[in-house]
């Protein structure tokens, strides 16, 4: 029902863009007005998306499960199924969510992956998984090609994660994403600061070979 509700603003948005376009006075701010509440309307519908993806999961696990444990206990034993409640709590959680967004990227669904990601980033803040869907959120960006939102969520990611083992390849995705958006000079500096602090490892390497490739 919320993602039909988001579904018609957003329609509704684009029709109504036109007439109120042509209002004397008001046509320039209206627009910016229009393309911000879309822009809103777009990421609540991926995150939507994402719920759906993180129920739709969760219900082929439990289905797997409870086919194992059907073909492994005699039927007598069958334990009664999880009541509802509790397969939504399941699939409410932050592990769930993050799962099933690692299987979208991994299989290449990156606009699914996303979606859950986004999700994830809103839902869980405190989570110990939080650091890495960010970090996996910036790479799904990269993968589609929104290299902007790519920099972004990876400087966000290296800011708020400058410790964590993912930081290199971070890094090394932050100087592609400025090489892919023009900016070559702070893709320089952020491959060379790669090789400088992490020499030896693989994004660093690559790192070397990409610099060599900027003009």
């Amino acid at each position: 029902m919320r993602l039909a509700l988001c579904s018609l603003s957003f329609v509704l948005a684009l029709t109504a863009w036109p007439a109120a376009a042509q209002q004397e006075g008001a046509g320039t701010s209206l627009i910016y007005e229009l393309l911000d509440r879309v822009g809103q309307l777009e990421k609540d519908v991926r995150e939507l998306r994402g719920e759906i993806e993180v129920l739709r999961y969760q219900q082929q696990q439990q289905g797997g499960e409870q086919g194992q444990a059907q073909s492994e206990t005699p039927r007598a034993n069958v334990a009664p199924a999880s009541p509802p409640a509790a397969a939504a709590d399941a699939a409410a959680s932050d592990k769930a969510t993050y799962e099933a967004a690692i299987v979208h990227l991994r299989e290449g669904r990156y606009d699914e992956a996303i979606g859950l990601l986004e999700n994830f980033n809103t839902r869980f803040t405190s989570s110990p998984l939080t650091g890495n869907a960010l970090y996996w959120l910036g790479e799904s960006y990269f993968m589609t090609g929104d290299y902007a939102h790519a920099r972004d969520t990876l400087l966000q990611f290296g800011a708020g994660y400058p410790n964590s083992e993912k930081l290199p390849e971070a890094m090394l995705r932050l100087g592609q994403s400025y090489a892919r958006l023009g900016d070559t000079g702070k893709a320089r500096e952020v491959l060379r600061r790669l090789t400088q602090a992490y020499p030896g490892t693989a994004a660093a390497t690559q790192a070397s070979r990409q610099m060599q490739d900027l003009h």
